[in-house]
């Protein structure tokens, strides 16, 4: 259970593809964004990349919006994970990791920590009200005419990761099989 959930085989390919999923969140807000983008003089890629439509400061045009996925239990524990401080961790070690490279881009940093099963962090909540405060600001949502923009938005990107890890848990049940039926049976 627990590793195939976070087996290393299909990390990456879940991480990408709740990147892609928070796209459409700043599309429907009329903002546009870049994915991956290689920064310059840096090793690293930004996950999401955009001009804030709210900026805190002049100094802090842009955003630098960076996903992370925790596995929430630990392999073999019996006791319930301490989730919000797990996504807080994970956020801190965000902003921490970009701090020189959002100062370089004169950017905001922004952690969008969730868990294998969809939990949100503090800080991706804070993230899809201030996009949803974007849309309502640029009228692409009418409050008392749609359904909730953070509801819907929060919904889908968990949808997203719920279904990358299934599919990395199934594919990992997969490999792993696969790997023990070539073991010679003991007699």
């Amino acid at each position: 259970g627990a590793h195939f959930a976070s087996c290393g085989h299909s990390r990456k390919r879940r991480h990408d593809e709740v990147v892609v999923a928070h796209l459409p969140t700043l599309e429907a807000a009329g903002l546009n964004a870049r994915a991956e983008v290689q920064m310059q003089h840096a090793q690293r890629k930004i996950d999401i990349f955009y001009t804030d439509p709210q900026p805190e400061s002049a100094a802090t045009q842009r955003v630098m919006a960076d996903v992370t996925i925790q596995h929430a239990y630990a392999p073999m524990s019996t006791q319930l994970p301490n989730t919000r401080l797990i996504l807080s961790r994970a956020s801190k070690e965000k902003t921490r990791k970009y701090t020189n490279d959002a100062a370089a881009w004169r950017a905001s940093i922004q952690p969008l920590p969730y868990t294998t099963f969809g939990a949100v962090s503090k800080d991706a909540r804070q993230w899809i009200e201030r996009i949803e405060q974007a849309a309502i600001a640029g009228a692409h949502y009418f409050p008392g005419l749609e359904r909730r923009f953070q509801v819907v938005w929060r919904e889908n990107i968990s949808f997203a990761i719920l279904r990358a890890t299934a599919v990395a848990a199934t594919r990992g049940m997969q490999r792993h099989r696969a790997m023990v039926a070539m073991l010679p049976e003991d007699n």
